[in-house]
């Protein structure tokens, strides 16, 4: 246990801070366009505010660092490894355990923004504060449905498998560049990502097809990193 708890702390000591940065950055930008939209209510603010592009921009900025944790020209992460307790591929395993949970905390803070934002509608006489309003938001705003689906499985399935394949591909991203291997995997799994998140109640084949996606890039990903410790030996 101690082995892994060491893993875990080297991962966290070099992302936490970029990450709190990025939280402080993503909260800056959105209070701007809150204060450009708040006369028109929350509903309004959803739409016209644009909060997504915003959001993507942080998962985006996110994903880069983590890559960018595990890379060679990275702070020279060969010598980290060596001193770690537990072989390169347990590493990276481990590693994408930590990275899964910060793309966990950007996508909580994302939510926690929002409800301090529609807390702020209703102190200013802008909104009913009725959770029923807030939740007739949810179902409404294809963004914050696919924050919080609620009761739309499909869509809780596809953010799982979509951020836990997003912390894989980050940490695997580092871990074929030491070895002169360059990975695209991320860039296709992230854009698709995006491309879908915005679609609307109940597409669940767009869901389907995310997810799919999600475990087939993991699934290439651990194949051709098998491949090569088969090449190397």
């Amino acid at each position: 246990m101690k082995r892994v708890c060491a893993v875990l702390m080297a991962a966290a000591r070099t992302v936490l801070w970029k990450l709190l940065l990025i939280l402080i950055l993503l909260a800056g930008a959105e209070t701007v366009l809150f204060w450009r939209t708040y006369p028109g209510g929350f509903s309004y603010f959803l739409v016209e505010s644009r909060l997504w592009t915003v959001f993507f921009l942080a998962l985006a900025a996110l994903c880069a660092v983590l890559c960018l944790q595990g890379c060679q020209f990275s702070g020279k992460p060969v010598y980290t490894l060596q001193r770690l307790p537990l072989p390169e591929e347990a590493v990276t395993l481990l590693w994408a355990a930590v990275h899964a949970a910060c793309l966990v905390i950007l996508w909580a803070f994302q939510l926690g923004l929002l409800w301090i934002f529609w807390r702020l509608f209703n102190r200013f006489g802008l909104a009913s504060g009725q959770t029923l309003e807030l939740f007739v938001n949810v179902y409404g705003n294809d963004f914050l449905h696919g924050l919080l689906p609620l009761a739309d499985g499909s869509r809780h399935v596809r953010n799982v498998l979509w951020v836990l394949a997003l912390g894989f591909e980050t940490a695997a991203f580092g871990y074929f560049q030491r070895r002169g291997r360059f990975r695209v995997e991320l860039i296709f799994l992230l854009a698709v990502g995006i491309g879908f998140f915005r679609t609307g109640m109940g597409e669940t084949a767009a869901d389907i097809w995310t997810s799919l996606l999600s475990l087939g890039m993991a699934a290439l990903t651990v194949y051709s990193g098998w491949e090569g410790l088969h090449e190397t030996a």
